[in-house]
């Protein structure tokens, strides 16, 4: 896609993003390097990537909760019925890098989330707090190829450091352009 490092950077300067815009990519291939040296959550990884802009290649051993293997494609469920998975097989998720991404991954604050709402012409959002930056909104947003919103799950809140006033939006990549768009006509009205 075109201009996307430029129209990431317009994103996050309008938004006053103090984290980093995440990309994530489901591969079919096992990546062997750029591993984490210890297991961690799914969304732990994705926080400490916006933090600090580090890029993971995660597989079925990185993680420890079950809920990413199972939501992002990585694994079957064996005994029970996981409502938000990616059904196609995946060996590797890539996060951190927003260049080459399917689902970008915004890390933000309830105005952030308002202005995101602007840029997007609206959200529609569902969530139950279970299975949240994997299921809620990696999965969803990656199945459905629309915005998902998560307003997190204990697990994130608890072991992966994310504040009370975060939450995770996820946006298909594709909507990169449409968004900056929408910028550059707000600030032709002074906004």
């Amino acid at each position: 896609m075109e201009n996307l490092k430029e129209n990431l950077k317009t994103i996050k300067e309008y938004l006053k993003l103090n984290s980093e815009i995440v990309g994530v990519k489901l591969l079919k291939d096992d990546i062997a390097e750029g591993h984490p040296k210890e297991g961690q959550f799914y969304c732990w990884f994705v926080r400490q990537s916006a933090i600090s802009g580090e890029r993971f290649n995660l597989n079925e051993k990185d993680f420890t909760c079950p809920n990413p293997e199972l939501c992002l494609g990585l694994r079957e469920p064996k005994y029970v019925e996981v409502e938000l998975r990616v059904k196609e097989k995946y060996k590797t998720v890539q996060v951190g890098d927003a260049e080459n991404a399917d689902v970008l991954l915004f890390m933000i604050n309830p105005r952030q989330l308002m202005e995101l709402s602007i840029l997007l012409g609206g959200i529609t959002a569902s969530f139950k707090g279970e299975t949240a930056v994997c299921g809620e909104a990696t999965a969803r947003c990656y199945i459905e190829k629309k915005p998902s919103l998560t307003l997190l799950c204990h697990g994130a809140r608890d072991f992966s450091g994310y504040k009370d006033d975060e939450m995770v939006l996820a946006v298909p990549v594709f909507m990169v352009p449409d968004m900056v768009k929408r910028i550059n006509e707000l600030k032709a009205l002074g906004h």
